[in-house]
């Protein structure tokens, strides 16, 4: 039987549904969102004779569909993402409904499931929203030919509508989800920026008003005005330097967008990170030791993503270090890439907590569960930042007293600038 996609045939409704059809639709009537979708594909290979089943939804500008609910020859499948183009599925999204009673192969031989699994008929249902663009299908697949008294046609067609519901619920919760996840990362990345610079413009402002105070009440000599007065101005120095900082970094944006991409130098970061965290490693009795490393290393990337993730580290260092040192550096791989270290001797972390820190933030969607589980977003924002401005982050850390933490932010080779200002 041919393809009769975009078929006039007359919608049943209920009224007119035989018994069997009205008892499976009832029972999917008290469940909603996953587990609707995944009844829902059940329902059509226990009780539909079909061999496979999917309700999915539409992505990637309408060339791939990720499964939200399959069955596999009766049991549960794991979600998958696959491409519409070359598979029946594809005519599904852009007509009324696909059909294909037997011999779908046939008229799609780039679709190796098809062939895999020996399907013979398929039936789909796209899904469409309120302006009639399809968001999402239903999807039934068998190895025997298709009947025409086969009740699969009903039930397909009166689920439709639910599902159609159901996944404009699901869709609307995901984006507010991707909302949400963007907006606690804005936050928790300028909280914490903030948090750890407000003291740091207690220093320079009490040196400029102190040396100020000396001259104007006349209590230094001719000898040392010319001295204090250079104090001034290097504390003044220092609080533009503050103020540039901030202003920089109040801009950060943490979106899907693509970092920038300019030229500077890891030792002017590593030095600024020492300083806006030094005064809180000192509350603590924490050497943060200087950076070593004098040469410039100049990467192409996003300054402000820098600095936001090495604040991160650094905070996290002083954070779950009670006592020893902290360290950071910059320097060269064997491989001819470009890194920026931060090393504590603190508690150290499990490789649960590694492994988390790493692949924590895949999505933004996975934001917004971190924080609902109450999980730290630092580490996690690290990698993103870097992941944005093609670099990475890597961990190395044992648990244990004084076990340390070593994490360093990686530029590829491709992004390192030598001296003459061409790539490496």
């Amino acid at each position: 039987m041919a393809d009769t996609a975009n078929t006039s045939e007359t919608h049943p409704d209920e009224t007119s549904l035989r018994p069997a059809v009205k008892a499976l639709l009832h029972k999917l009537s008290d469940v909603s969102g996953a587990e609707y979708f995944q009844k829902l594909s059940q329902a059509l290979c226990s009780s539909m004779a079909v061999d496979i089943a999917i309700i999915g939804v539409v992505i990637e500008d309408g060339t791939k569909v990720q499964t939200l609910g399959m069955t596999w020859d009766g049991k549960p499948a794991e979600p998958m993402t696959y491409k519409l183009v070359g598979t029946p599925c594809f005519n599904t999204v852009r007509n009324d409904y696909c059909l294909h009673r037997e011999n779908v192969q046939h008229y799609y031989p780039d679709d190796q499931m098809l062939a895999d699994e020996g399907i013979q008929g398929y039936v789909g249902y796209p899904l469409q929203d309120e302006n009639n663009q399809t968001i999402g299908l239903i999807v039934a697949l068998s190895r025997r030919p298709i009947l025409l008294e086969d009740e699969i046609f009903d039930f397909a067609k009166i689920a439709a509508a639910r599902a159609r519901a159901e996944l404009q619920t699901y869709i609307a919760q995901e984006q507010l989800k991707k909302t949400l996840s963007e907006a606690l990362l804005l936050n928790y990345s300028k909280s914490m920026f903030m948090a750890n610079i407000s003291h740091e413009l207690k220093t320079p402002l009490s040196a400029m008003i102190g040396f100020a105070s000396l001259i104007r009440d006349r209590q230094v000599d001719e000898k040392h005005i010319h001295e204090y007065a250079n104090e001034i101005c290097l504390a003044g120095e220092d609080l533009l330097t503050l103020i540039s900082d901030i202003v920089s970094l109040s801009t950060l944006e943490i979106s899907s967008n693509e970092a920038e991409r300019c030229k500077f130098d890891l030792g002017d970061i590593a030095r600024t990170g020492r300083r806006l965290l030094q005064e809180q490693a000192a509350a603590k009795n924490l050497d943060l030791k200087p950076v070593i490393h004098s040469e410039p290393i100049y990467v192409m990337g996003d300054s402000n993503h820098t600095k936001k993730a090495l604040l991160n580290i650094i905070g996290n260092a002083v954070k779950y270090t009670s006592m020893g040192e902290i360290e950071i550096s910059i320097g060269m791989t064997d491989k001819g890439e470009a890194f920026l270290a931060v090393r504590d001797t603190g508690v150290g972390m499990t490789q649960e907590n590694i492994q988390t820190a790493k692949d924590g933030l895949a999505s933004f969607e996975s934001a917004y569960s971190m924080h609902q589980d109450g999980s730290g977003l630092g580490l996690p924002l690290t990698g993103l930042l870097m992941e944005r401005q093609g670099g990475r982050m890597e961990i190395n850390s044992q648990t244990g007293a004084q076990s340390g933490t070593s994490i360093r932010l990686i530029f590829p080779k491709e992004h390192v600038i030598g001296d003459q200002g061409d790539f490496i």
